[in-house]
């Protein structure tokens, strides 16, 4: 039952992703850019085979250019107010941007406003950030990465439409197959090996664990012991994999049995004791801090939740600035971009 479960999680995690990046078509490319935008074009030659930044040229007047127009600057919108940027450039002794998972992270903190802005837009908050936080020459040499990035999440979109087409036609195990090949291929194809491996090499290589994993698992030619035997033999192989699995499936088990606990009326004593067993003392003084921490946070939630319903009975409509004032005076940093996004999932 586990294993036919977490198939199911898995095939349906598939289709969700293709639904988003179906959508993802339709944002990067279904809406009308700016009139003007404030940061440079960039070209550059062969972009996909080179991270040579000394390759991408941008017209002189650009570099110098020292401020965006202020209408491009007061478009940021409310969802990035009060945040601060997730990921960070890290520069080489030639000053220029290094491609590293935390540059990947800071495309994807200003790319989360996708569907509430245009992309050229969001490409203009990217620039300003990076030409005030670093320099004009990193922003425009940064500026040439995320370009890249954007073009290959559009590809990827596109291409894992055509894979939605055969979704039915084939096993959970060849969808993953399909899938993986796909992301690997389109990875390298647009960003090119480097970038793609600093991006996504560690997920790469986690996701055909996972897969071999799965075809061991739903391979009906073994019998148990055989089953059991590559099983192990795998987890020889990716022993770190092996062991962040293990952990995974540990913490379901327990997350299942205190619930249960709970239902039958277990007291923060009864919990505490039952944690401890699974993972030590340590770890359930964590897990109880933890959850303080989350009694704490539905609090806040329920008093803004409350305090939001009478703004709203008031009159004021959804884009009132009191209510970015009353989100703002319960919550903070990445707190209001969770917030935003329980409110447009209508769970607030």
């Amino acid at each position: 039952m586990e294993r036919n479960s977490g198939i199911f999680r898995i095939s349906s995690l598939i289709a969700l992703s293709v639904i988003i990046t179906g959508t993802s078509i339709y944002l990067l490319y279904g809406q009308q850019p700016d009139a003007q935008q404030a940061s440079p074009e960039v070209t550059f030659t062969n972009p996909a085979l080179t991270s040579d930044v000394s390759l991408w040229q941008t017209p002189e007047q650009d570099i110098e250019d020292n401020s965006l127009p202020a209408e491009a600057i007061t478009s940021a919108k409310l969802s990035l107010r009060g945040t601060t940027p997730d990921g960070e450039l890290v520069l080489n002794a030639a000053g220029l941007p290094i491609i590293t998972p935390s540059m990947r992270r800071l495309f994807e903190y200003y790319l989360a406003t996708l569907g509430e802005q245009p992309v050229s837009a969001i490409r203009d908050q990217f620039y300003n950030y990076v030409k005030e936080q670093y320099s004009p020459r990193v922003a425009v040499a940064s500026l040439a990465y995320f370009d890249r990035y954007v073009s290959y999440k559009v590809h990827l979109a596109e291409q894992q439409l055509e894979l939605a087409e055969m979704f039915s036609a084939l096993s959970i195990t060849e969808l993953l197959q399909q899938r993986m090949e796909l992301l690997s291929r389109t990875r390298t194809a647009e960003l090119g090996p480097e970038m793609a491996e600093a991006f996504f090499g560690e997920e790469e290589r986690y996701d055909r664990f996972i897969l071999s994993k799965t075809t061991i698992e739903r391979d009906q030619s073994l019998t148990e012991e055989q089953r059991q035997q590559k099983l192990n033999e795998l987890a020889r192989a990716w022993p770190e994999y092996a062991e962040q699995q293990s952990l995974s499936v540990q913490q379901k088990v327990l997350k299942e049995q205190v619930t249960k606990a709970r239902a039958n009326g277990a007291s923060d004593t009864d919990i505490y004791e039952l944690r401890s067993v699974a993972f030590g003392y340590e770890a359930a003084e964590r897990l109880s801090a933890l959850d303080n921490q989350r009694d704490q946070w539905q609090q806040r939630l329920n008093e803004y939740s409350q305090q939001k319903q009478i703004l709203l009975a008031a009159g004021l409509g959804s884009q009132d600035t009191s209510l970015d004032e009353l989100r703002t005076s319960h919550f903070s940093g990445s707190e209001i971009k969770l917030v935003q996004a329980l409110e447009k999932l209508q769970r607030l």
